[in-house]
């Protein structure tokens, strides 16, 4: 059954607020005005080279990359082993998807 009017205009007015706070904390996160970070980033998804081009990324990588800065910021020595535990929520519900509450939280502890 496809949403209300009214339905229809909360849910695109939540999604425009939810980019709005994203892309607002990106911009100050990446010391970047919120109009530069906008002309970069424009709602969409880049490749990394693309996105690294346009200063939205520190560095390109997976997983492994990720870690591996992660240690060298909290001074873990490289070859010290660390776990990664994912810590999971119930299923979000909509509101907060649109708000980015939902998602996962990741952390590492150390072995």
């Amino acid at each position: 059954m496809p949403p209300r009017p009214d339905e229809a205009e909360l849910f695109a007015k939540s999604a425009q607020n939810a980019y709005k706070q994203f892309r607002d904390k990106a911009a100050f996160s990446r010391s970047m005005a919120v109009d530069k970070m906008e002309e970069n980033a424009q709602g969409r998804v880049w490749t990394g080279k693309d996105a690294a081009s346009r200063g939205l990324v520190d560095a390109i990588g997976g997983l492994s990359r990720a870690v591996a800065i992660a240690k060298q910021k909290a001074d873990i020595p490289q070859d010290r082993p660390v776990t990664l535990v994912e810590l999971s929520r119930p299923s979000p519900t909509v509101s907060e998807i649109l708000t980015g509450i939902g998602s996962s939280i990741v952390v590492w502890r150390e072995h």
